[in-house]
């Protein structure tokens, strides 16, 4: 069986954005059976500054050598790592992500160990993987990672090859190659004290990046979202006011960790996942307690330190009242 080789083809952007007078964008074809191709999330709502870079560096990536990397920064369920896949997705083109953590090493990204009969045999790792292939690679939690490590990827980015020791060959990457990095900080660290971890990151790999900051959708995008989450459960999905009500727990949240007084905050996934447990919850009857108190406990408030929960409730009592005992 042969396998079709990929083809740079032309996309309708806005077809497949549902955004008026996007034009056209490069997008692959026959990679529909890539192990790294994500599944398209037709709700998806996306913000145009997004867009704007990565059709940038998608272009650029394919024609002239792009030597940038993307940096995505911002709070928690921002869509730092949702909008790359959802964008990419639909054009066709798989993406590589790996979340990283503190001890995660350069060389782990770009070579590892497999057991072969008995004997431990090197193998490309994702990185390494994403540059051959011609496809991005995203790495979620970039700047937890020690910048000693994350220095080794001046190369990567900005010559799109680096030599890998444990594969004893240079790997060199196709067009279509982007690193892509999803942070909290913007690489200075984290002088907010919420997000443990973060390490201050080189200023000359820093300068190696496109940077943009991403916030939270503005209330009518994040109302439609959740609208359409919330209809993907009960087509008749749940009322204007209760979704507005929740979206005034989730602002309320929101400012309380910006302010210091929470140390967890709801993204917008956690709004989403709320209304549509409501409505799960909603099937069975509980005289002590409401769907729509139910389902944000369990969906946000029991994670929370008994401190933070206390903060929560509290927030979402004097939103809902009575619906919410």
């Amino acid at each position: 069986m042969t396998t079709k080789k990929r083809e740079v083809v032309t996309v309708d952007g806005s077809k497949q954005f549902g955004i008026k007078d996007m034009g056209e964008i490069p997008g692959l074809m026959n990679m529909e059976t890539h192990p790294e191709m994500k599944s398209v999330d037709t709700n998806y709502v996306w913000q145009k500054p997004l867009l704007r870079v990565l059709i940038c560096a998608w272009r650029l990536s394919l024609g002239q050598r792009l030597d940038k990397g993307v940096y995505l920064f911002g709070p928690t369920g921002s869509g730092k790592t949702s909008g790359p896949i959802q964008f990419f997705t639909r054009l066709g083109v798989p993406v590589y992500t790996v979340a990283a953590n503190a001890s995660t090493e350069l060389q782990d990204l770009l070579c590892q160990q497999r057991l072969m009969d008995g004997d431990s045999i090197d193998f490309p790792g994702p990185l390494a993987k994403a540059m051959e292939d011609g496809v991005p690679f995203l790495l979620n939690e970039f700047d937890v990672m020690h910048p000693d490590e994350t220095i080794g990827l001046n190369d990567v980015i900005e010559r799109g090859e680096t030599y890998v020791p444990g594969l004893k060959r240079t790997i060199k990457a196709k067009p279509g190659f982007i690193f892509i990095a999803a942070c909290n900080s913007n690489g200075s660290g984290d002088h907010t004290g919420s997000y443990h971890g973060v390490q201050e990151q080189n200023i000359s790999l820093l300068h190696r990046f496109i940077q943009l900051p991403l916030d939270y959708l503005p209330r009518a995008q994040e109302k439609k979202l959740v609208d359409a989450r919330a209809k993907e459960i009960d087509p008749q999905g749940i009322a204007g006011e209760i979704i507005d009500k929740m979206l005034d727990v989730a602002q309320k949240i929101r400012s309380a960790f910006q302010g210091g007084q929470l140390r967890d905050v709801m993204g917008i996934r956690d709004t989403a996942a709320w209304a549509q447990y409501a409505l799960v919850y909603g099937s069975v009857k509980e005289k002590d307690d409401t769907p729509i108190s139910f389902a944000l406990k369990t969906t946000f408030i029991n994670g929370l330190t008994e401190h933070d929960q206390t903060v929560a409730r509290n927030i979402a009592q004097e939103v809902f009242g009575s619906l919410f005992p």
